[in-house]
């Protein structure tokens, strides 16, 4: 097997099985030179003296673990983390372990064919080292697999979760559209009712994001009782109406309460979303998932000014709020009927595809939310207080990205409207990228490190750019931009993280997880708006208020969020007692 992989002039003078053993004692000492985990370590110097025979047994006994998971858990995504595992300490993923591929039969003749551990890195071994497998360790043999086993393994799975995810896709960018598209015809709302901009942060932001964030948990939760099917409409129903409403304001308190019912009305969305994401992907693809959300969502506010502006010139603004209510009513009523909660209660989903995301239907109760074990987590609140100071610096792109534009960069007509969305559209791509590298990362260096150094690494990078953004508004406006739309890039990297942290930390509550995170986090947006402007006023001169300025405080929270994920540990589930933790663990239910 190994002899074909020496050069032609000594295949003449060694023996086959002198090449064999020569190639296997290599690829052991480069295991043990590379510190491998304890399994392989252990085999490896246990059986160093026969090394072939000692490659054939960690095989098997790899397959025999991973089988012994998938049987007792039917959770073929615990295998995927034991190939992260594997392929991060050998540093170069000699054993790429693909495990749904572990029993891959001949339609022929129904045998086992050669199970393959595949060199990522050709440069080092240049060799591919092809072992026979069976489940249990010990002979070799090819045993004959039943032809409705062999069916069974060979069905390919549904893509029913994709299509879930474009609904979820297309609601985030719903919710964002209607959230951002304020800042387009902030100043006609002013003039209109006489409004300044003290008053316009608390009435048409702070108003919002205040019953956004008092409403998050309870809806959180409420998704996780009633399912993210039900709740999800009631959110797009309440967009509808509110929507419509803020155009019927006449006067600031009138505004302010519809605003603050919008919020009410639109608080859960991202939770929910968030659910329905745990029920329908497997752990490798959260972080894709919520990347592609948070993509949508960010293109959605990106378009939301140049839409709300073709809607206004004709209709006014309080027209364009009205006939942005209508993009609700047909997507609401497709989105009930083909929406389920669960795979297992899609028709459209096979077998194969409910194995991949999370194996049969757990009909057992559930453990019950321990709230004092998730409200005493260090997770918990370095989770939230990253996400408080990441929206309240994000909240810039949301709110006052238009005056900074139009009075510091001196921007108007068309060109302002579309700078207005450029560092959301921006955002939207990283937090694909983000979402890929996540899911990357988790499988190389496992979750610790896998979701947090990426929020480490773009909040402080966001932060450093806001202060060259400072630096180069009064002299360099194409600089001063493009630091800006660069900030919004490299930030939203580890949105994707962050909800894939509370999926991963909040197992089957992770809604009401997500819940706090958010609800926390918002408290950011209803603090900044006022406080900044009363920055830009302070620092401006009477009538000419200055946003530049403004910019260090946005910077400054993008630092805090930096070091608040240092303090994260997506690891530990936090939403169990200790007790049930162990049940559960010992039942093999507390793997995802």
């Amino acid at each position: 097997m190994c002899g074909r992989f020496t050069s032609s002039a000594a295949r003449r003078t060694v023996t086959r099985p002198e090449k064999s053993r020569r190639t296997a004692i290599r690829f052991v000492n480069r295991f043990i030179q590379l510190r491998p985990s304890r399994l392989i370590l252990k085999l490896t110097c246990a059986f160093r003296e026969h090394a072939y025979r000692a490659l054939r047994d960690i095989a098997c006994l790899l397959n025999e673990k991973v089988a012994t998971i998938t049987r007792r858990t039917h959770d073929v995504n615990k295998s995927f983390q034991i190939q992260g595992h594997i392929a991060f300490r050998s540093k170069c993923a000699l054993l790429h372990l693909q495990v749904h591929r572990v029993r891959r039969y001949d339609d022929k003749d129904g045998q086992v064919t050669p199970f393959h551990f595949i060199n990522g890195d050709f440069s080092l071994y240049r060799s591919v080292v092809i072992l026979w497998m069976r489940i249990e360790p010990g002979s070799m043999s090819q045993p004959t697999i039943q032809p409705a086993e062999r069916s069974a393994t060979s069905v390919r799975p549904t893509a029913i979760r994709w299509r879930v995810l474009a609904w979820l896709c297309s609601l985030a960018a719903i919710t964002y559209i209607g959230r951002i598209g304020t800042i387009q015809v902030r100043e006609d709302i002013e003039t209109s009712l006489h409004l300044t901009p003290e008053i316009t942060a608390w009435a048409l932001f702070s108003a919002f994001n205040l019953a956004y964030a008092i409403f998050e948990i309870p809806s959180g939760r409420l998704g996780d009782k009633l399912g993210p099917r039900k709740v999800l409409t009631r959110i797009v129903l309440c967009w509808m109406a509110f929507t419509a409403l803020t155009g019927a304001a006449w006067n600031r308190g009138s505004l302010a309460a519809f605003r603050f019912l919008f919020g009410a009305g639109e608080a859960g969305a991202f939770p929910n979303i968030a659910r329905a994401s745990r029920e329908w992907f497997p752990f490798g693809e959260r972080g894709v998932a919520q990347g592609l959300v948070w993509m949508f969502a960010r293109w959605g506010g990106a378009i939301a000014p140049l839409l709300m502006m073709v809607l206004a010139l004709p209709f006014g603004w309080r027209g364009a709020f009205v006939l942005m209510s209508v993009l609700g009513v047909i997507w609401v009523w497709a989105f009930y009927r083909n929406f389920r909660d669960t795979p297992h209660d899609d028709p459209r989903t096979n077998d194969a595809e409910r194995s991949l995301i999370g194996g049969v239907r757990d009909t057992s109760k559930p453990a019950p939310l321990s709230w004092s074990t998730m409200l005493v987590s260090p997770t918990l609140w370095a989770l939230s207080l990253m996400y408080f100071c990441s929206n309240a610096g994000w909240s810039f792109f949301g709110s006052w990205i238009t005056p900074y534009l139009k009075k510091d960069l001196h921007l108007s007509g068309l060109p302002l409207v579309l700078a207005s969305g450029g560092p959301l559209f921006f955002g939207g791509i990283s937090c694909l990228l983000g979402g890929f590298l996540t899911d990357r990362q988790v499988r190389l260096w496992g979750r610790r490190w896998g979701r947090t150094l990426l929020g480490v690494i773009s909040y402080s990078v966001a932060g450093a750019l806001l202060l060259v953004t400072v630096s180069a508004t009064a002299k360099h406006v194409v600089l001063a931009y493009i630091a800006l739309c660069l900030s919004s890039f490299i930030k939203d990297f580890g949105l994707a993280s962050s909800w894939a942290t509370t999926i991963d930390v909040g197992h089957r509550y992770s809604g009401t997880v997500a819940g706090v995170m958010n609800s926390l986090g918002n408290l950011g947006q209803v603090v900044s708006p006022p406080v900044v402007a009363w920055l830009a006023i302070w620092a401006g001169t009477p009538g000419h208020p200055t946003w530049k300025i403004t910019l260090y405080y946005y910077a400054a929270m993008f630092f805090i969020a930096s070091v608040a994920w240092l303090f994260v540990n997506p690891r530990k589930v936090i939403v169990y007692s200790e007790a049930d933790q162990q049940r559960l663990r010992a039942e093999g239910r507390l793997g995802t």
